[in-house]
């Protein structure tokens, strides 16, 4: 019983981690789409320092 109750806390463990990375990894995606945003934005005004 005890193996089992293991193998389920494993599992749930390993799903928790993947769920956060790939969450993590989104967060990454969208902060590099502002940023590029935000210097196209500057570069078509013209306010490249």
């Amino acid at each position: 019983m005890f193996k089992n109750m293991r193998k389920i806390s494993v599992i749930i463990t390993i799903l928790l981690l993947i769920s956060l990375s790939i969450a993590g990894a989104k967060m990454r995606e969208m902060d590099a789409v502002t940023e590029y945003k935000f210097a196209s934005s500057a570069y078509r005004k013209g306010n490249i320092e």
